[in-house]
């Protein structure tokens, strides 16, 4: 749960809303941002593939925030 908190100040990311555990089936169940485009399986599904430029992006985005990742850490060290 703390990694989903802390991903919610990583712009781009969907935000974390909040989480409950119902004990009597053990289910846990989480709130998330509301996407209305769907997951990227919805989109894959509809699209059957992502177009290069598009992933090239999503990639980006992703390598941002791994890279900010890496700095922080080594910067509390």
């Amino acid at each position: 749960m703390r990694t989903l908190c802390e991903a919610s100040c990583y712009p781009g990311l969907v935000e974390f809303q909040g989480a409950f555990y119902m004990p009597d089936s053990g289910q846990i169940s989480i709130a998330l941002e509301y996407m209305d485009g769907g997951s990227l399986a919805d989109v894959i599904k509809v699209k059957k593939s992502i177009p290069e430029p598009v992933l090239a992006h999503m990639l980006q985005k992703v390598l941002l925030v791994w890279i900010f990742h890496i700095l922080f850490l080594s910067c509390l060290c």
